[in-house]
């Protein structure tokens, strides 16, 4: 099944989306200036696979998978703010934002981790591995849904198998995990009232 996911403090693009065709969708949306008035020359034109806005802190977050890198943009002005590196082969995938804002969870999809980023400080607190047993261990999307807990889910292709996995965002810990296994670039969804899951 496929939800629409909320967001309390942000909110996240789906599929590999360009950055500047958001930024023209806005302004088309909101003023009657020229195309491509107010947009930054040297905006980044990084494909993203997921996107994260930031609206307290007027940023963008964007995996881009092909360079390993979680790309910071200034809402603004589409420039470059810095990025986390995690190297090509990592191949950052899903993202998402925690409730208060404090930090970003990017499935990497190469080394088989869930990375937190501290977004005051742009530094990666810890990299725990899904507990996978059959097949790869490939990290596709993540979600946090109740107070404490994030959800993250692989795509081990025709490989293997995979869970829904359980995260205590505190410890930064597996503690479950689905008895129902998945495959196949899934992705996740859940209602606003946190009492439901979709997995698509």
């Amino acid at each position: 099944m496929i939800g629409t996911r909320s967001r309390q403090r942000g909110s996240r693009g789906r599929g590999q989306t360009a950055l500047m065709r958001l930024a023209v969708a806005a302004l088309l949306a909101a003023t009657t200036l020229p195309l491509f008035e107010g947009v930054a020359s040297s905006a980044v034109p990084a494909l993203f696979f997921d996107m994260v806005v930031d609206e307290a802190r007027g940023k963008i977050y964007g995996s881009e998978r092909g360079a390993g890198v979680v790309h910071v943009i200034d809402m603004g002005t589409l420039e470059s703010l810095g990025s986390v590196d995690f190297a090509g082969a990592s191949k950052p995938s899903g993202l998402d934002m925690s409730p208060d804002g404090s930090e970003l969870a990017v499935a990497l999809f190469g080394p088989g981790q869930v990375a937190f980023i501290d977004l005051e400080t742009l530094t990666v607190t810890a990299t725990p591995s899904p507990d996978v047993n059959n097949g790869p261990n490939r990290p596709f999307d993540v979600l946090y849904g109740r107070e404490g807990r994030l959800y993250s889910v692989g795509n081990p292709g025709s490989g293997g198998l995979d869970y829904v996995h359980v995260f205590d965002t505190v410890t930064h810990t597996e503690i479950g995990r689905s008895t129902e296994v998945m495959r196949s670039a899934p992705r996740l969804a859940m209602t606003s009232d946190k009492n439901t899951l979709y997995v698509g």
